[in-house]
């Protein structure tokens, strides 16, 4: 008998349940309760090939930062054709979403220059959450999609976060080619995170 795909077909359609991903969600809910009491994690980036449910993987995390004491944001990457086009588009992003969470927090910071910004945001945000007894959670994805210079940012400003011991972490999800870039950043880089990887399900799992 032909079982179907739970998967709704369309990018990060959500399905009536998520089956097959109980591994996948209950270390979600572990890291997300870690970091909600303040207990450094490793950041998560969930990967695999396109149409295998990483988005909606995402979007069912993020469902459940928003039950706990976590301020979160989600930022979908879009594709450039060269590497001169938007080259702000991310550091836009990062920067409106740590105003959003200062703002939601009571406190106000300024900063200047990419990585040192982007470290400079993230210990702010990271701090001003952590007195509020808050956590930070940046949802990214279509990760592959950014550029080297935004990567390696991120990579100093998470970096910096875990050397701190402040509550902010990164949910990402792309393709396995993330994998290698982020790696090829700083010789630190594959150690921040979680790489967690996302299959088509088999019959039996589709069965459930």
């Amino acid at each position: 008998m032909q079982y179907p795909d739970p998967y709704t077909p369309g990018a990060g359609f959500m399905p009536p349940y998520l089956a097959g991903r109980e591994r996948l969600l209950d270390n979600a809910q572990k890291y997300l309760s870690a970091i909600e009491k303040k207990y450094p994690q490793q950041s998560v980036i969930y990967f695999g090939l396109r149409g295998v449910g990483k988005t909606v993987l995402l979007n069912a995390v993020e469902r459940m930062a928003d039950s706990r004491n976590i301020l979160y944001e989600h930022i979908e990457i879009k594709e450039r054709k060269s590497a001169k086009s938007d080259t702000g588009y991310f550091e836009q992003q990062i920067a409106s979403a740590c105003k959003k969470f200062l703002y939601a927090l009571n406190f106000s910071h300024t900063a200047k220059g990419l990585i040192s910004d982007m470290t400079d945001l993230f210990v702010a945000v990271g701090k001003a959450a952590g007195e509020a007894g808050m956590a930070i959670c940046f949802f990214i994805d279509e990760i592959q999609y950014m550029k080297s210079v935004e990567i390696e940012a991120l990579v100093v400003a998470i970096h910096r976060c875990n050397q701190l011991g402040l509550p902010v972490m990164i949910f990402g999800a792309g393709l396995p080619s993330i994998i290698k870039t982020i790696g090829d950043t700083k010789s630190y880089a594959e150690r921040l995170f979680k790489f967690e990887e996302v299959k088509a399900l088999n019959t039996n799992e589709a069965k459930r």
